[in-house]
Parts: C-alpha cells; structure tokens; sequence
C-alpha cells in the first residue's frame, strides 16, 4: 500500500485496496483442528459439548477476523478465554489436548511437529475459506507477476497441497491451487 513493495503473497484483505492487482494462488478452507485423542465430532466441539476451550486466532490477524466473522453468520457464541497470535502456539496447545481450534490446512502444515497429535476435521455446516494470493500493485508489469504467480502455484501444490491431501485425503478437493485466471482488482471473499 506504501509502494514500498512490488508484489507479496498474502491472504485476501478484509476490505477493497485501490490500485491492488490480485493472482491467486491458494484455496485455503477453514477446518476444526482438535486433538488426536478426541472422539467427538466437529458439531460438538461448535455446540460447546467439549469441555475443551476454543483456542482463537487473535483478532488483530485476518484469520482471527474471518473465523470470527462467519461464526457470527452462523450465530455461534463461543467463550473468549484464549486468544493467540502463534500459530505455533495455538497448534501445540491443541496437540497436548488444552484446546481445539478453527484453522486451515495450511496454517496446520506449518506446525508439521504436532501433525501426529492432531485431527483435522471438516468444518460443518456451510464451511468458509480464505484465498492466498499474490498481490502486485498496478504499476508492477502484469506479465513478471503472472511468471511469480505460475511459479509460485507450482511450489504451493509441491509443498503444499500435495503433502496435506496425501495425509487428510477428504480436503482434495478443498484445499486446492487456483487456477490462472485474469487477475483483477482485489475484493473480499470470505465464504464460498
């Protein structure tokens, strides 16, 4: 927004930014994380039938922001007693059982050292995703950013999406590299 940048990788913004040209990369759906040891169900864990606490993003990040948005959409009221900025953190709290969390598949990748103490679980109901893309702004040469974008997409399904779905196979055809459409000005989207 400063121009101090040519282009990023970041999720969507909440709201619209002039002069921000969007290509994106990543469909990254929300998912409830609990710990492996857990027999409940996603529903139960959102009905507050856990004795679990709900482990929150903060809500100074924008995952924190749209979690909290569609629980609102869905008129689900859970207790505020956590709120973390790590996902580390948060992922670690779930993995020794203190708590269960709204997440991504990606931000669970990232903590790959708690992969075997938690259970990812499909969101239920109408489930929602935030998109990762490159964003350019419009003086950067659209061409150059279409290169990043194609290059950054094939490193995304290497390392990424490919490793996630060959360990949670249901999330094959959620968790899914965007296709190289024409890019645009950026817009929220929170909800499929």
């Amino acid at each position: 927004m400063e121009q101090k940048l040519d282009a990023a990788v970041a999720t969507r913004p909440l709201s619209d930014i002039p002069g921000l040209v969007e290509y994106r990369l990543l469909r990254d759906p929300f998912v409830v994380a609990v710990p492996s040891s857990s027999t409940l169900n996603a529903e139960e864990f959102l009905n507050g039938n856990s004795s679990l606490p709900f482990l929150r993003y903060s809500g100074a990040q924008i995952i924190g922001n749209l979690i909290e948005i569609h629980l609102r959409r869905l008129k689900v009221t859970l207790p505020n007693r956590f709120e973390l900025e790590s996902n580390h953190s948060l992922m670690g709290l779930v993995a020794e059982g203190s708590g269960w969390a709204i997440t991504t598949p990606a931000s669970y990748f990232r903590a790959k050292r708690f992969h075997d103490r938690v259970t990812l679980l499909p969101f239920p109901n109408k489930g929602f995703a935030r998109n990762l893309s490159l964003f350019s702004t419009d003086v950067f040469p659209p061409g150059m950013a279409e290169v990043v974008a194609s290059a950054l997409r094939r490193l995304i399904a290497r390392n990424f999406t490919e490793p996630v779905v060959a360990k949670v196979p249901w999330l094959a055809h959620e968790f899914t590299v965007l296709g190289e459409d024409a890019p645009g000005p950026a817009k929220t989207e929170t909800e499929d």
